[in-house]
């Protein structure tokens, strides 16, 4: 990783650190989420694994009179086949994962919520289809860093609990391939009172 990289990423752990230990004296918001869905990747360096399961979890933390909400979030997505390209019959594996930190508005209020989000991202990959191009062997593993978007639709069913679905796109400086992509996925929630 760069050293622009990892200036970035220690920024991003001080604001959580600052967050988490100011939230332990103060009457914050947090809620820990589960989601599963599915990671669309590019298929030219990525097939026959471009489109990928993929599970995630969740954390989220604001204080009532804040106009947003710090969003966390860990994903990991993969896929095995059976090669028709670079070595016909075989069977290979793709996987990513994105640990990423952000921030989500909530667009709508009460117990249907649609929402907006978006921040930074660290993606890690492997499995990627060596590719030619020119004299350059593009690599089978990566680490990049990034930027993500997304939109949501979330609905309480509880108390404490709501569902939901979102979409989200994640784009890394690695262009080949790109180890982000568009994932769509369903969660659950858990509101810790």
């Amino acid at each position: 990783m760069h050293n622009g990289g990892m200036k970035l990423m220690k920024y991003a752990v001080a604001i959580v650190m600052a967050t988490l230990s100011g939230g332990a004296h103060a009457a914050g918001i947090f809620s820990v989420s589960a989601l599963y869905g599915q990671k669309y990747l590019e298929q030219v360096g990525w097939e026959p694994n471009e489109s990928q399961s993929e599970i995630g979890a969740g954390l989220t933390f604001s204080e009532p009179e804040w106009p947003i909400i710090l969003v966390w979030n860990f994903l990991q997505s993969s896929h095995s086949a059976i090669s028709t390209t670079t070595a016909p019959g075989e069977k290979i594996s793709g996987d990513t994962m994105e640990l990423s930190f952000g921030v989500r508005k909530k667009l709508t209020e009460g117990s249907t919520k649609v929402f907006a989000e978006g921040g930074v991202v660290s993606i890690s990959a492997s499995g990627m289809n060596p590719t030619i191009s020119g004299d350059q062997l593009s690599t089978e593993s990566a680490t990049a860093l990034g930027l993500w978007l997304g939109a949501g639709l979330d609905v309480m069913v509880g108390n404490s609990v709501s569902v939901g679905g979102l979409i989200r796109m994640s784009k890394s400086a690695i262009n080949q391939p790109d180890v982000g992509g568009t994932h769509f996925a369903l969660y659950a929630t858990y509101h810790i009172p």
